[in-house]
């Protein structure tokens, strides 16, 4: 079973004198059910991998958590797009959001 993923980000902000910090867990970050999510991972440049269990997120509840990602980090969504992960794949069924906030 997969358990949820605990989560601290933070972020620094472009003047690099305050830091925003978004913490809570990557149910409550993306909106998509815990149960789904393999990993969450921010980048320094404001970009999100999210991976995931395919058949437990709804194609409509995909586009959502990458609007709620970069809520979280006071930014606009600027790009996300689903890959799929060649095989041999880890876990069966995982995908990867990459999300790019502006």
């Amino acid at each position: 079973m997969i358990r949820p993923l605990a989560l601290a980000i933070a972020l620094a902000l472009p003047s690099g004198a305050a830091l925003a910090q978004a913490s809570g867990g990557a149910e409550e970050l993306t909106g998509l059910p815990g149960t789904a999510i393999v990993a969450l991972h921010m980048g320094g440049d404001g970009s999100f991998l999210l991976y995931f269990i395919a058949d437990a997120v709804p194609l409509y509840r995909r586009g959502p958590a990458a609007a709620r990602l970069c809520a979280a980090i006071g930014r606009r969504p600027a790009e996300a797009t689903v890959l799929r992960i060649d095989d041999p794949n880890p876990v069966p069924g995982m995908m990867k959001m990459v999300v790019r906030c502006r």
